[in-house]
């Protein structure tokens, strides 16, 4: 009431002698995301995922009517989780990209390359094992890193057969006896790096920690060790589920589509052996 109002011929006026004030209830504060009001409702979840807490309130709210130009979104956790996933997204088919691109520049072929691929696929399939097997739910982040990190690791063990298979046919063996001794020759060292690298993160999945200024020294299920479990878990998995089924499906599929290259191949053959013939005897 006491504020003073500058009129159009530059006196000051009172504001209670031209208007009157009314107090009552109003926002405590008005925010903005760009240019629209926004309202922020949060809380914090226990015990509860976020995204199972995401998708329990769509359900909850997939019924209510809003006024016209008000509308609803999930910010905070689950939009960083989205962004999150593009972005391990995009990483996944690059690095799949990147790899295919080298292994047709290695084997000049785009059957083999698709065939060493299908390991990313079978790792991927380990990662959700392990995950289902420990009840442990797919982190984003972690898990995201450990399954892109299985991309660059799984190939190397179908790499490393059919380039041998490639080098026994070069010297003159068939299809089947180059495939079954290139995984006879290649078992061991397949087994060894893959049983290797899951001994080597044993620890950080059982959550080892070691500190020498403390009682009990070694501490098993650390604290700080659960954000690292699930890129252990997936790593772990995928790559003894991958490296397993590398060596049966992977022999497997080079056989198939060699034995269709071939099959192509001879009726092509015959094909063009027969026109030959019947244009000879037209002439």
């Amino acid at each position: 009431e006491s504020l003073f109002i500058s009129t159009p011929v530059g006196e000051l006026v009172r504001l209670s002698e031209i208007a009157r004030v009314d107090t009552g209830p109003s926002y405590g504060s008005i925010r903005h995301v760009g240019t629209d009001r926004v309202i922020t409702i949060s809380g914090d979840a226990s015990g509860i995922p976020g995204p199972v807490l995401v998708s329990r309130a769509r359900e909850k709210l997939k019924d209510l009517t809003l006024p016209a130009g008000v509308t609803y979104s999930f910010t905070g956790e689950n939009k960083e989780q989205r962004e999150t996933q593009q972005f391990i997204g995009n990483a996944m088919l690059i690095a799949v990209f990147l790899i295919f691109l080298t292994l047709v520049a290695q084997f000049n072929s785009l059957s083999q390359p698709l065939i060493i691929l299908s390991a990313v696929f079978m790792s991927i399939m380990g990662v959700l094992i392990g995950l289902m097997v420990h009840d442990r739910p797919f982190g984003i982040i972690m898990s995201g890193v450990g399954t892109v990190s299985l991309a660059g690791i799984v190939v190397n063990n179908a790499i490393v057969m059919l380039d041998f298979v490639k080098d026994l046919r070069n010297r003159g063996y068939k299809r089947n006896e180059a495939m079954i001794l290139a995984a006879t020759v290649r078992f061991r060292p397949v087994m060894l790096t893959a049983i290797t690298t899951v001994l080597g993160l044993i620890p950080m999945a059982a959550g080892l920690d070691i500190s020498f200024q403390r009682d009990p020294m070694i501490v098993l299920g650390a604290a700080g060790a659960v954000f690292w479990q699930s890129m252990a878990f997936a790593i772990m998995y995928g790559l003894a589920v991958a490296t397993f089924l590398t060596l049966v499906i992977v022999p497997v599929l080079y056989s198939l589509v060699e034995g269709f290259k071939e099959r192509f191949v001879g009726w092509v053959t015959r094909l063009t052996a027969s026109k030959s013939k019947d244009l000879a005897e037209a002439t």
